[in-house]
């Protein structure tokens, strides 16, 4: 009877370990310019605040599509992404709801920087120009 009860010990701390190292949830992202192009290497940056277990602090870069995804414990996480050519971009995301998550996060250009990765898109003229008298507008 002893020994069953040290088995039986023994496999319920096999199997709680077992759980507590599968609570994982992906989150996945995708980042794109104000304009939709993907935007390519900008710095991920992940700070766990409440989380189920430590964890410290998570670094990515965005790939060629613009997309990241890590394998996080679940809990509330800070979001801070930084680029030379787009304004920095600060969200909260919580991964307790579920186990994979995934957003879709719109990147605006930088104002003050200027970005020779790409050329931006130039805005619309507010002016529309008139035909003059006698020629036919194309």
């Amino acid at each position: 009877m002893k020994n069953a009860m040290c088995f039986s010990v023994v496999l319920l701390a096999a199997v709680g370990s077992y759980a507590a190292d599968t609570q994982t949830a992906l989150l996945t992202g995708k980042l794109l310019s104000e304009d939709g192009r993907p935007v390519v290497g900008a710095h991920v940056e992940l700070l766990p605040r409440h989380v189920i277990k430590p964890q410290g602090n998570v670094l990515l870069k965005s790939s060629a599509a613009g997309e990241f995804s890590a394998k996080l414990a679940p809990g509330v996480y800070d979001i801070f992404i930084s680029d030379t050519c787009f304004a920095p971009l600060a969200k909260e995301v919580s991964l307790f709801e579920s186990k994979h998550k995934t957003l879709k996060l719109a990147l605006n250009y930088s104002r003050v920087l200027i970005c020779d990765r790409f050329e931006k898109p130039e805005p619309p003229s507010p002016f529309v120009p008139l035909p003059l008298p006698g020629k036919i507008a194309p």
